[in-house]
């Protein structure tokens, strides 16, 4: 099948390889157009570009890279650029760090070295003098050093003559590894198992580990560098033998900066944005779909890569614990914790309440509660009675998928009730939608009775009451109070 583009992306579903997206032929052309002009401005030897026409440009560089997310991190240089008339910026456009004061600023549009007492008073006043400027009063902006680097690279990215194809959801995955890497003050270390993707009863691959101790360097660097930097040498050494190949990788960490980053495809730290830039391109060369999950730093520890890294081997995984018990992206709340169950029906107005299946989240969810054909062989509806409340526990792996169901469901049936119940894991994916349609969210830290210590990642919780008001729920305060005491 091979619609049309939808919301500036095309999808085909391609026999040999499964689903893909790229962008529309007119849109290919005008990023190739956009990458060539601003290399040929900066080759023509100018010092200085049109602040407004970079905006304008890299508001287009956002919106089709979004079918191409290994190119997003290649976009820092039109950010830095655009961002460099403020003055607050090292040499190569990095933002200075506050306890360095500011060792260089604008004046009068020139970027130059000047003391830190000189440059804390001249960022000062200009933010005094106008504290709501967005633009140079020149309309041009310094070059940094990396946009050509970063157009270079776009350039080599973009060379096909038409769009590429990009697989998201592929017909074929060789094996799914799950991996744990931590790093210590002085030591790092990480856990890796593959397992094929073609049969689940099919035996584990060997468990690999990685054991080391930083060097002068490294041990100097921030903790969410070296947190960072563990995971990309972990994965670099995985690709090396050829494991990554048309593979997923789950990626387990304690630092949530480094997850951060990854979904983001950048950061404002020039260090860890170069780490980042090489996860993504270990991506595009080796086919390879890699997910950075956080988790908490008990789960690590039972898991043993925490002590891996401090050179105790004989913890978790280390002595022959099953990889598998420690990765919870399958599984639902109320599965992991049967007394969650009995918690929630215990304070809910339904007190009968289930969880909905995934089958549920398409049907019962949206307040269909069967149907019959008409006498036209036309498939009708029947609806539930108003007022009913329904429970989403979605695994962590397919929050993003019911969470925009219950947002549909939440428009069409607006005088039905809903509760969700998701571990915090893998929430870069699901967040935002868990907060779109927010009344009222808490979080339960594990250590209850409903919510044990070996759930490691807090639960999110939300009660939805029913939309009587638009756009504010009717009971959200009410449900809470009840919740909490």
């Amino acid at each position: 099948q091979q619609p049309r583009a939808w919301a500036g992306a095309v999808v085909h579903v391609v026999p040999h390889l499964g689903v893909c997206v790229l962008t529309s032929e007119e849109k290919w052309k005008k990023l190739k157009d956009i990458i060539q002009k601003w290399t040929e401005r900066i080759l023509e030897g100018k010092e200085k570009l049109d602040h407004k026409e970079l905006l304008s440009d890299r508001g287009f560089l956002v919106y089709v890279t979004r079918a191409y997310p290994g190119m997003v991190p290649y976009l820092k240089g039109f950010h830095l650029t655009i961002e460099m008339w403020r003055g607050n910026r090292d040499a190569d456009g990095w933002k200075l760090p506050s306890r360095q004061l500011q060792s260089a600023v604008m004046v009068d549009n020139y970027l130059g070295p000047i003391d830190d007492e000189e440059a804390e008073l001249s960022y000062l006043m200009r933010k005094r003098v106008d504290p709501t400027l967005r633009a140079p009063s020149s309309g041009l902006t310094p070059i940094v050093p990396r946009l050509l680097d970063d157009l270079k690279a776009l350039h080599s990215l973009t060379r096909s003559p038409l769009p590429p194809l990009r697989v998201v959801r592929p017909i074929k995955i060789i094996q799914v590894l799950y991996g744990f890497g931590d790093a210590s003050g002085k030591g790092f270390g990480s856990t890796v198992q593959g397992f094929p993707a073609h049969s689940l009863s099919a035996p584990a691959g060997k468990l690999n580990y990685r054991v080391g101790v930083w060097g002068s360097d490294e041990e100097s660097e921030s903790s969410n560098y070296r947190e960072l930097a563990n995971l990309v040498l972990t994965v670099e050494e995985e690709a090396a033998t050829g494991s990554l190949d048309l593979a997923e990788f789950f990626l387990f960490t304690d630092n949530s900066t480094a997850e951060s980053a990854f979904y983001k495809g950048s950061s404002s730290s020039k260090k860890l944005h170069e780490l980042i830039l090489r996860l993504r391109r270990l991506e595009l060369r080796h086919g390879l779909i890699l997910h950075v999950v956080h988790v908490s730093g008990k789960r690590m520890i039972a898991q043993g890569t925490d002590g891996c890294s401090r050179g105790v081997l004989l913890e978790g995984v280390m002595v022959g614990d099953d990889m598998l018990s420690f990765v919870d992206l399958g599984r639902s709340a109320v599965e992991r914790s049967p007394t969650l169950l009995p918690w929630i029906q215990s304070w809910c107005l339904k007190s009968s309440i289930q969880p909905l299946t995934p089958d549920d989240w398409f049907e019962t969810g949206h307040g269909i509660s069967g149907g019959n054909n008409d006498k036209r062989g036309i498939w009708i509806p029947t609806h539930e009675p108003a007022g009913d409340t329904h429970l989403w526990t979605p695994p962590p792996a397919a929050a993003d998928a019911a969470l925009e169901q219950l947002l549909q469901a939440r428009h069409k049936r607006t005088d039905t009730s809903h509760i969700i119940a998701i571990p915090r894991l893998l929430a870069p994916r699901w967040r935002r939608l868990f907060h779109k349609a927010v009344d009222v969210s808490f979080s339960i830290p594990p250590g209850t009775s409903f919510w044990p210590t070996n759930m490691f990642e807090p639960l999110w919780v939300q009660p939805l009451a029913t939309l009587s008001r638009p756009p504010y729920g009717g009971h959200g305060p009410e449900i809470a109070q009840s919740v909490l005491g």
